[in-house]
């Protein structure tokens, strides 16, 4: 199924009233949750596409799984009107599902919320210019983010770096048989989408589009995400998540967000 959503351009205030100081979740350790970090999904069900979650936020007590956008879009068509643009977005999916290879991989895990009750899927949980989307899950139980890095170094990201890297950038893979891989983050001098903003020295593939780059120097931040990349030349693109969680804050200026 494609949904088909319409937007203008448009420039986003930014709120005075940001939350200062995020409200983070915690549990205790003996309580079992659920990983999705690093989890490989299909785009659509039974799709040979696939990407991966970077991991779980949550936003007013909602848990939702944070991705690139691109992986789920068909076309996109701009046409201009007046001194803005509109776009046309046509989406392959609206769901992810989860990757199986037994064939049982028609499980929904998480959606792109609508908009009201209009049918049409709303803009706030996704952004074009910044590649990223919010995927509500449909199991709302519990969840972490925590990764195994060679069977010694637990990363459990829970804040976002807004600095250089203190330490050894990783990224977080947790499907079999890819398993988080070291890397390091080039800033752009130029930027060909305002999501390309970091060339990561990493070999990636279309399966990792989504995951998470932590630094391993500030007990894990959070620090970008991988959203594009290239066969021809080998090379990983990622957008800052300080940028990210900025525009979250703008979007939803009342509601405590987190990572889980």
């Amino acid at each position: 199924m494609i949904a088909t959503v319409q937007l203008e351009e448009m420039t986003q205030a930014a709120s005075t009233n940001q939350p200062t100081n995020p409200h983070m979740y915690t549990l205790p350790d003996t309580e079992p949750m659920e990983n999705l970090c690093g989890t490989r999904i299909r785009v659509a069900s039974g799709s040979d596409r696939t990407a991966t979650i970077g991991g779980t936020v949550i936003i007013d007590g909602v848990y939702y799984a944070l991705t690139a956008l691109n992986p789920f879009i068909q076309d996109i068509r701009i046409t201009p009107d007046g001194d803005r643009r509109r776009y046309r977005v046509d989406f392959r999916s609206d769901t992810m599902y989860r990757y199986a290879t037994d064939g049982d991989d028609n499980h929904a895990v998480g959606y792109l919320p609508e908009y009201q009750d209009t049918g049409m899927l709303d803009p706030i949980y996704w952004s074009l210019e910044q590649d990223w989307a919010l995927f509500r899950l449909c199991d709302q139980s519990p969840k972490c983010n925590r990764l195994q890095i060679g069977g010694w170094l637990m990363l459990s990201p829970s804040k976002v770096s807004k600095t250089s890297p203190r330490g050894t950038l990783w990224c977080l893979l947790g499907s079999s048989p890819r398993h988080p891989v070291r890397t390091d983050a080039f800033r752009l001098g130029y930027h060909l989408t305002a999501a390309y903003q970091y060339h990561l020295s990493m070999v990636s593939f279309p399966k990792d589009i989504g995951a998470w780059v932590v630094d391993a120097g500030a007990h894990g931040a959070l620090y970008c995400m991988v959203v594009g990349q290239d066969d021809s030349d080998m090379t990983t693109y990622a957008v800052s998540a300080a940028d990210i969680f900025r525009e979250l804050h703008k979007r939803f200026p009342a509601s405590p967000i987190s990572i889980a």
